[in-house]
């Protein structure tokens, strides 16, 4: 009895305002491909917002698993760009750390 009475204040007082801001949000997140992952967890996790109470939570050994590598992963040759900042990232750091060891030294005014 107490579990319908917590669950119908919830839903009155901020559930179902909830449960719209978690659809809108999972539908927005499955218009791009990469991040329809994101749109499942946010559709189940509006569910949950409507009826928190009362609700058995089980352990799923396999739940949220991505056998490529995780959920919202990028994978490496999809963004070409990013493979490139990354290598001028990198000669800049090695640049600025042999200055900061004194082997190349910065050109003085005269």
């Amino acid at each position: 009895m107490l579990r319908l009475i917590l669950n119908v204040v919830w839903l009155v007082l901020s559930g179902f305002w909830l449960f719209l801001a978690y659809t809108a949000a999972g539908i927005v997140a499955c218009v791009l491909i990469v991040t329809i992952p994101f749109g499942i967890a946010s559709f189940r996790l509006g569910l949950y917002a409507l009826c928190p109470f009362g609700g058995a939570v089980f352990r799923a050994p396999r739940a949220g698993h991505d056998p490529r590598g995780g959920v919202g992963r990028v994978e490496p040759g999809a963004e070409p760009g990013v493979a490139a900042a990354a290598r001028v990232a990198g000669r800049r750091q090695r640049r600025l750390r042999a200055r900061l060891a004194g082997r190349c030294p910065v050109s003085q005014p005269a």
